[in-house]
């Protein structure tokens, strides 16, 4: 047999391979049919895929290259680059591959699937749904193309027209687990739980080792506040995939919640590694591994997530302060004033600005990691923050209020960009009943509109929004104040934080700060927390309150 039958033969054969998944003796059989035919296109091609899929991006890109160097009118090869573009995060460059495949071949369905993913994770969500409808015009029995699209669907918050595209993804392909799974997602969404149970399920039975469907498992059971089973799924996802970081997430989370803080503040790290993370900052400085040695060095901390998570965890400055070391703490600018009254041996400094020298550097919420904090550990000596005179002093004069009335500081919603926002924030009609009770001053800066109109029909509540430029200037508001009421936000964090009494409201669901099913708050000890019995229902959370307040303000008389 000559060369060019050899070469032939395994070519045929490596295809073979390739159609039925078995990407290792595809690859061998590619290359071997290569030794004989070094310049044949189509066998550089399908090798190239065939890498692509055993995540070898970089011989797969070269072979790609070559292929256009051979033929740069061969679309297939282009599209091999866009994907492995796509695959390691170029996704402008690989927009631009796709585009050149699909001027060379217009018809290549496949070109305009990936094409929309790539908007996908653009979050060019409107071109992405275009670049999934022209893949199924040209190809209307293309069931990854109508899985596809109902994802997108689903970020835009389409979720009737998403479950619409999954069903028909399904009746292409009964078998078709990814669908199964996305269609359980669009399902959580709308609450439809026990249905998206039912989805995973079938995912997970027609691909039992499908890591996506039993961390997405996790999420619904945890909706359900099955926390048990839910940690049992995010560790079957994880033992599935050990680096599957947003399962190693809501695991850590879970815990968390559940008290577990052993298990919960190492899985807590993977918060770097998911989708989408906040940046890890400071790489340049040696990371801070332990609390060994560190007398007479320099450590920078540095903030990381929301305000609330600062002013909960800064506490664990002074115990780091307390190993001997020369603390430099950065901080978000709103927090800066606040936080250099309060801890005046530390130098503070805004998120930022210049380059900083350090010996080590830490993530502030990795504190707690680093000192093996559990329940019965957390630093909870309050105030550790503390108020600018002159705020103080500023804000004395300007809320005088009724004293035969109580003072109320008051947070009902938070950041709407928030995730769970539209699970812990309420309207605040709903906290009509305080208006017989006290002054109502609002310590928070967004109105929604809705509540906008309630603010403008009843002036006797005190919108305080416009003057509040930094935190300096809520916390010498909250210390006015003779309670707070809050929904989970940081004036929750600010008020416990400075040891005023606070009632924070929460729903059935709670974040994982709160911990489950406690009144009370290991965290801060002048916070009672007042929980939905079921989902959404705030009115009884507001009748609880009420009468919170009132039995003390009995007890004080």
């Amino acid at each position: 047999m000559d060369n060019f039958e050899s070469a032939k033969k395994s070519f045929l054969e490596g295809l073979s391979f390739l159609e039925n998944e078995n990407f290792e003796e595809a690859e061998l059989k590619f290359l071997e049919s290569l030794r004989l035919l070094p310049e044949r296109v189509s066998t550089l091609t399908n090798l190239a895929a065939t890498q692509i899929k055993l995540k070898k991006y970089s011989e797969a890109k070269t072979y790609s290259e070559k292929a256009v160097e051979l033929d740069a009118n061969n679309s297939e090869a282009f599209l091999n680059l866009g994907f492995i573009e796509k695959e390691v995060g170029n996704l402008e460059s690989a927009l631009t591959f796709f585009n050149k495949a699909l001027t060379l071949d217009l018809t290549n369905a496949l070109a305009f699937l990936n094409k929309g993913a790539a908007f996908h994770e653009l979050k060019r969500y409107e071109e992405a749904l275009g670049s999934y409808k022209k893949a199924i015009e040209l190809k209307p029995d293309y069931h990854e193309a109508w899985s596809n699209q109902g994802v997108t669907l689903n970020e835009l918050k389409r979720y009737e027209e998403a479950l619409g595209s999954y069903k028909k993804a399904i009746e292409l392909k009964l078998d078709y687990h990814e669908a199964w799974s996305n269609q359980g997602v669009t399902l959580n969404e709308l609450k439809r739980y026990e249905e998206a149970l039912g989805s995973y399920k079938k995912a997970i039975e027609l691909k039992p080792d499908y890591h996506e469907a039993w961390s997405n498992q996790g999420v619904t059971l945890n909706e359900l506040k099955r926390h048990e089973e839910a940690i049992g799924s995010y560790e079957r996802a994880i033992q599935l995939k050990p680096d599957y970081a947003i399962a190693l997430w809501n695991l850590a989370l879970n815990q968390l919640l559940m008290g577990d803080f052993k298990n919960g503040w190492d899985n807590f790290e993977s918060r770097w590694y998911k989708k989408n993370s906040e940046s890890y900052r400071h790489k340049d400085i040696p990371a801070l591994k332990d609390l060994k040695n560190i007398a007479t060095k320099t450590i920078l901390v540095w903030s990381e997530q929301g305000y609330g998570d600062t002013i909960q965890f800064c506490r664990f400055i002074t115990n780091l302060a307390s190993l001997g070391a020369s603390i430099i703490l950065e901080v978000q600018p709103p927090l800066k004033s606040l936080m250099e009254t309060s801890f005046s041996f530390c130098q503070v400094v805004s998120e930022g600005g210049k380059l900083i020298n350090a010996d080590f550097q830490v993530p502030l919420l990795s504190l707690p990691l680093l000192f093996g904090t559990t329940i019965d550990t957390i630093p909870n000596q309050i105030p550790y923050l503390k108020n600018l005179k002159s705020k103080s002093i500023y804000w004395g004069e300007k809320l005088e209020g009724n004293k035969k009335k109580l003072n109320i500081g008051v947070a009902f919603s938070g950041n709407e960009n928030h995730q769970n926002d539209h699970n812990r924030s309420m309207n605040l009609a709903l906290l009509r009943p305080l208006l017989r009770m006290g002054n109502l001053c609002l310590i928070q800066k967004n109105i929604k509109p809705i509540d906008r109109i309630f603010l403008n029909s009843n002036r006797e509540i005190s919108f305080l929004g416009d003057s509040i430029h930094s935190f300096a200037d809520s916390g010498a508001i909250v210390e006015k104040m003779d309670i707070i009421v809050s929904v989970d936000t940081s004036l929750a964090h600010l008020s416990g934080a400075l040891g005023i009494p606070t009632y924070v409201l929460l729903p059935w669901n709670p974040d994982w700060r709160w911990l489950l099913d406690r009144k009370d708050s290991p965290w801060y000890p002048t916070v009672k927390t007042l929980r939905q019995p079921s989902s959404g229902d705030w009115e009884s959370v507001v009748i609880e309150l009420i009468s919170e307040i009132n039995n003390a303000v009995n007890e004080s008389i």
